[in-house]
């Protein structure tokens, strides 16, 4: 089972677990898509420096974290929201694979 937990009011993205082949190189995709993104960004969209940790083998945690600053807000948390419909969906069509937790602000 493959855990993903969302805090948004970190924007911090959690992905602890295993799956089957198929449902953790989707998860992988949509984790390092979000990553590939938040690497475009200047430095001064961070309000804080942005954290990424990649667990190497297979049962390792995977997290990204950022704290935008006011004028790039909009845009990642865009970005966040992205990441999660894909997890959404990818719960919604493996639910005995993935567990989608989304902390409240």
């Amino acid at each position: 089972m493959i855990t993903i937990k969302y805090r948004p009011n970190t924007n911090s993205l959690t992905i602890k677990g295993h799956a089957t082949p198929i449902v953790c190189a989707a998860a992988s995709m949509v984790f390092y898509n979000l990553c590939a993104v938040l690497r475009e960004y200047p430095e001064e969209a961070f309000a804080l420096p942005l954290e990424m940790k990649e667990a190497l083998g297979k049962r390792g945690v995977t997290s990204v974290k950022c704290m935008p600053s006011k004028a790039y807000e909009t845009l990642i948390d865009h970005d966040f929201f992205y990441a999660l419909k894909g997890y959404e969906t990818l719960m919604g069509n493996y639910p005995e694979h993935v567990n989608l937790v989304v902390m409240q602000k």
